[in-house]
This record gives structure tokens, C-alpha cells and sequence, in this order.
């Protein structure tokens, strides 16, 4: 029994991924190491909400389908359990005759007709969570046929709905952290040169579009697998020392204080200045251990307009955009509705968007965060 535990627990912390947590999963090694218990793991008030639960193993269709059903009725609002279930403590299984007996039970629609035709019985739930954006309860029934839930499988139940409660906030730090990195990405590939990052000199662990677009046109740079390649043989060998000294503890820390090579291009053009810099050890955050960061700048690089930047960066149409972008310039509504020869309900429904988007209510709010977004950015 106990390495079926530890093989679930196992099999629970691996329903987290890059993406989304694998709730079937999860629920099903519940299930298995609690010899083919049912659960549903669902919002737990009310029930299912009138929904398909989050996820749910070894109990019939029929019986999840009964119990979507069985929302907003009076029923609901007095069955016993569901009136103390806000009241249950997190993580501590609970059986539904610790609030309704088996008599009173079977005289309720739920039995009736989620129940009954299937045998279930030994009903209880787990709360996992109780806040405002994640009421989240692991419910569980046997089968026709199987035992009562007696207290070795109650504390098996608790054991790993505990680990699941735990799996899943984990996943949602790991949601979130994704999702910063997704900003932070975004928001480095909105400047004007290139950026990739290294952990020593092995293979780059972030490189931005601007990086990537300029070797895409092979006219000087490009990339492999170990990183940057400069085109020309000369800079790429300068390039490739540069980097070796930069990752070299044994040599004295002024020989390791970065540098520039310029790369050629082949069409003639202005040549990309490639410069690697090092950086602190404990810099940590989006990118930990990164301490190398190599920088290449296009002196024809056309620069990132504020049109763009507005669309990129708060998701606003090209209209919208482009009111912004007169807006942060001093025009007033009145005064752009003249230019672009728009009704003043059309500038009023985009200025209303607008606010909306970039989370402002005011104009002078509105302008100040515009303003304050591309103090850092390289506009033409």
C-alpha cells in the first residue's frame, strides 16, 4: 500500500505541465489508490453550478448528469449538507451522513436520481480550497458492490486530495509565472535591438524578435543551436573569444568585462554592433542564472512607431491606436474628430474602449500612462 501511495503522489505532482493541469488524471490516481472510490472534482457551491464538473472518474454519466441538473432548487437551499458544506474545514473528508441520515437521504430527489439506480453510497466530499476565485471540492461515492468507506481509506482520501490541493496551487504559481514571462517577453520584443541571454556560454536561454528577425535575413548573423554565428569569419572568431573569456573564471576580471565586435553584412549595409556584456550572478527573477547578455544593434533599423507600440502593448485596434497616439501629443477629442472626419460618437464609443483596455476613467490618466509606457522605448 504504501509505494501505491508514493507512486500516486508521484503520478499527481506529474498532471503539472507548461500548459493547463491534467484533471482527469489526477482524479483518476485518486481513484485507483483508493480502491476505484468515485470522484468529482468540481465548484462546490452550488454543486456543479449547472455544469460539467472540473473533472470526474468511476462514477456513470448518468449520475454527473443528474447531478448538473440538480442545481437552484429548493431542494438545494435545505439538503443539510449543502447548507454546512461553507463550514467545512479545508482538506478534512467529510461523509454526507455526518449531516444527513440514510432515512432522510433516501427520501431526496438527489438520491432519487443520482443515487439509487446505481447503488452509490458512502457519500462525502473534501473541501481543496475556500476563497474568492477558487472554491474548489473533491466529492467521492461507492459503487454498488463496494464496501463502506471506513477510516483507512478515509485517511487514503485525505492524504491525496491533500497532495492534489498542493499539485494544483503549484500549477497556478507555474500559470502565473508563465504568464510573466510572457509580459516580459512581449515587452523585450518591443525594443529596438536584439537581446540574447546565456547562462555561461552555453546555448542562449532567451532571445527576442528583434534578435531573431535580424539573422532571419542571413546579412551577417545568424543562428544555430549553440547561439549567435557571425557571418564573417574574422568577427565570428572575435565574437566567439569574447564570449569564452567572458565565461572563464580563471582569467583576471578585467579580461572578462565584455566587448564589441562589429559584424559585416554582405549587402553592403551598415555593419550590426554585437556587444556582450556580463552580468551579476545573482541575478535572478524571469531568467535566473543568466550572467552573460549579448546586444546587437542595426543602425538602419527602422524604429518601433507608437501606433504599434499602443497596439502591442495594450491590444488596441489600429484606430484606437492611432487616437491614442494624437491623444498623448496634446490633440484634443474635438480636435481629432475634426482631422479625421469622424462623428464625435464614434471618437466617444473608441476613447471608451480605450479606457477600458488600459484599465484608466480619465483623460489626463489615460495620457500620463501613454506617455510613461514608451518613456523607455525607441519610438519614430
Amino acid at each position: 500500500m504504501q509505494d501505491l501511495l508514493l507512486k500516486s503522489i508521484e503520478d499527481i505532482y506529474d498532471c503539472i505541465t507548461d500548459d493547463d493541469y491534467d484533471h482527469d488524471r489526477a482524479i483518476a490516481t485518486l481513484s485507483i489508490a483508493t480502491d476505484s472510490t468515485g470522484f468529482v472534482l468540481s465548484k462546490f457551491w452550488p454543486l456543479l453550478g449547472g455544469k460539467p464538473p472540473i473533472a470526474y472518474h468511476n462514477l456513470p454519466d448518468d449520475t454527473i448528469r443528474a447531478l448538473a441538473k440538480y442545481d437552484d432548487t429548493d431542494e438545494v437551499n435545505e439538503h443539510a449538507m449543502f447548507k454546512n458544506i461553507i463550514m467545512l474545514p479545508e482538506r478534512m473528508p467529510m461523509l454526507r451522513r455526518a449531516f444527513l441520515s440514510d432515512e432522510e437521504h433516501y427520501r431526496t430527489l438527489l438520491y432519487e436520481t443520482a443515487a439509487k439506480p446505481w447503488g452509490i453510497h458512502s457519500e462525502g466530499v473534501v473541501i481543496l480550497n475556500k476563497d474568492e476565485r477558487s472554491n474548489l471540492a473533491c466529492w467521492f461515492a461507492r459503487m454498488g458492490g463496494q464496501s463502506e468507506v471506513d477510516s483507512e481509506l478515509l485517511t487514503r482520501i485525505s492524504f491525496l486530495n491533500n497532495h492534489l490541493a498542493r499539485s494544483m496551487k503549484l500549477q497556478n504559481k507555474i500559470s502565473v509565472l508563465n504568464k510573466a514571462v510572457i509580459r516580459s517577453n512581449s515587452a523585450l520584443d518591443l525594443v529596438d535591438f536584439g537581446l540574447l541571454l546565456f547562462q555561461h556560454s552555453d546555448s542562449p536561454v532567451f532571445i527576442n524578435k528583434p534578435a531573431q528577425d535580424m539573422c532571419s535575413y542571413k546579412d551577417g548573423l545568424d543562428l544555430n543551436k549553440g547561439g549567435l554565428v557571425v557571418q564573417n569569419n574574422c568577427a565570428d572568431h572575435q565574437y566567439n573569444q569574447l564570449i569564452a573569456r567572458m565565461g572563464d573564471t580563471n582569467i583576471p576580471l578585467s579580461e572578462r568585462s565584455g566587448g564589441l565586435v562589429r559584424a559585416p553584412r554582405p549587402s553592403g549595409k551598415t555593419p550590426y554592433n554585437v556587444m556582450a556584456i556580463p552580468l551579476s550572478n545573482s541575478t535572478s527573477g524571469l531568467f535566473p542564472n543568466v550572467n552573460i547578455a549579448v546586444l546587437i544593434f542595426d543602425p538602419e533599423l527602422k524604429k518601433t512607431n507608437a501606433t504599434e507600440f499602443y497596439m502591442k502593448t495594450f491590444n488596441l485596434t489600429q484606430a484606437e491606436a492611432m487616437f491614442a497616439a494624437e491623444l498623448a501629443q496634446g490633440m484634443s477629442v474635438s480636435e481629432y474628430v475634426e482631422k479625421k472626419g469622424i462623428k464625435i460618437s464614434t471618437a466617444r464609443t473608441q476613447l471608451k474602449s480605450i479606457f477600458a483596455k488600459t484599465e484608466t476613467s480619465r483623460q489626463a490618466v489615460l495620457i500620463s500612462l501613454l506617455l510613461r509606457s514608451i518613456a523607455g522605448v525607441n519610438l519614430g
